[in-house]
C-alpha cells in the first residue's frame, strides 16, 4: 500500500522541467512524467482535460491532495503541474483515434 506523504512533491528543480520525458534529475519515475501519463489515460478527451484545467486555473488554489497520487503543496507547483497538463496531446479517446498506444 502507498503511504500518504507531506513530503512537497515537486522540487525547485522539477518544477521548472520542460520535458518530463528528459528528466534533468534523471529519475528513474518523473512525478510530472507519472501524473501526466495518469490523467492522459483516465481523462475522457482533449476537450475535457482543457475544459477542467481552465476551471482549475481560475480558481486560487494552494493544495492539492489527489486520490490517486502525491499532494501538491504549493501554488507553484499546482500551476507547473497545470502547465504540464496542457502540453499532453491525444488524451483518452483523442488518442485511441490517432492510433497512438496508451
Amino acid at each position: 500500500a502507498t503511504q500518504c506523504s507531506l513530503i512537497p512533491l515537486l522540487e525547485d528543480a522539477r518544477r521548472e522541467c520542460r520535458s518530463p520525458k528528459e528528466c534533468s534529475l534523471n529519475l528513474a519515475q518523473c512525478p510530472i512524467n507519472g501524473i501526466a501519463e495518469f490523467h492522459k489515460r483516465t481523462m475522457t478527451s482533449n476537450r475535457a482535460l482543457e475544459n477542467a484545467l481552465n476551471t482549475i486555473d481560475m480558481l486560487d488554489i494552494e493544495i492539492v491532495a489527489s486520490q490517486h497520487g502525491g499532494i501538491i503543496s504549493t501554488k507553484e507547483d499546482v500551476k507547473a503541474i497545470i502547465r504540464h497538463l496542457r502540453a499532453i496531446k491525444n488524451v483518452g479517446i483523442d488518442c485511441l483515434l490517432s492510433g497512438e498506444l496508451l
